[in-house]
């Protein structure tokens, strides 16, 4: 399915289409999130990433959505899980958005609003990890990870410990990863071949998934609910851009894609509107 726009003279075309159920993968959104709800998966992922030892995983539900205000943007969080002294996010990025910095930062700050509650001193908070898996290199230095955290530019040996930590890992220089159990999975996304225990379970899931018509039927409601949002996004744009002409109509048609968490490239595709304009709105 796609969506086709007239605009006067000018045609976009948004992409809307739903990935038939049967070529699924990992590296999909849905069976990413449905594979990672079991718990010994996570757990056993979320140690090797990190060099980490994890007690326990509590899940604070896949696919969460949070809205702390009616006035903030809400976020939609893939595998959002904590342990007893840390949170942990995993997103499923399959497409180089140009604005996972952002992103990333927003989603931290959202999740620590919603862990601490009024009244609590600013050391309730937990540590936490925002992690990224990317289909594509999002800085495109080459490397398998990337994990920053805040330093003091002055003494670089000096770390501000606000505990927060943002980690994107990089699928296509799946080579270089130096932990072998790490390495298995990055292979597991960009080949679908598995070669340890922990991905070879995970293929088993993504298969015992994909047989299951409980779930593809969620998966079709899900996806169908989620172009309406967008295809509602576009709609408001462009009928506030009839009012106020076509450079303004491609700008309002930006700034609602953008509410519904379209990528920004799709939406300078769709728009005419440079990466840098889009940005600024």
């Amino acid at each position: 399915m796609s969506l086709r726009i007239s605009y006067n003279n000018f045609y976009v075309v948004s992409m809307t289409s739903i990935k038939p159920w049967e070529t699924l993968t990992l590296a999909d959104d849905f069976i990413f999130c449905r594979v990672l709800t079991n718990e010994e998966v996570c757990k056993a992922l979320l140690e090797q990433m990190l060099d980490i030892k994890i007690d326990h995983l509590e899940y604070l539900q896949s696919q969460q959505t949070i809205d702390v205000t009616l006035a903030s943007k809400g976020i939609r969080l893939d595998v959002y899980v904590k342990d007893s002294d840390r949170v942990f996010d995993l997103e499923m990025q399959k497409i180089n958005t140009l604005d996972l910095p952002k992103r990333a930062r927003y989603y931290q700050s959202m999740i620590d609003v919603n862990i601490i509650h009024k009244g609590e001193s600013y050391t309730s908070l937990k540590e936490s990890y925002v992690i990224f898996i990317c289909l594509e290199d999002p800085f495109g230095m080459g490397l398998s990870c990337y994990h920053f955290d805040s330093i003091c530019k002055e003494n670089p040996k000096l770390l501000l410990n606000d505990m927060a930590h943002k980690v994107f890992y990089n699928v296509s220089s799946y080579d270089k990863e130096k932990n072998p159990e790490v390495k298995a999975f990055l292979r597991l996304l960009a080949e679908g071949k598995p070669e340890t225990k922990l991905t070879t379970k995970m293929k088993d899931l993504v298969k015992e998934t994909l047989h299951n018509e409980s779930w593809r039927t969620k998966y079709m409601t899900v996806e169908m609910l989620m172009v309406e949002e967008k295809q509602a996004g576009i709609k408001i744009g462009l009928e506030q851009g009839r009012k106020a002409g076509v450079e303004e109509g491609f700008i309002e048609t930006a700034k609602n894609m953008k509410n519904v968490n379209i990528d920004i490239a799709t939406i300078s595709l769709c728009t005419g509107l440079s990466i840098e304009e889009i940005e600024k709105l």
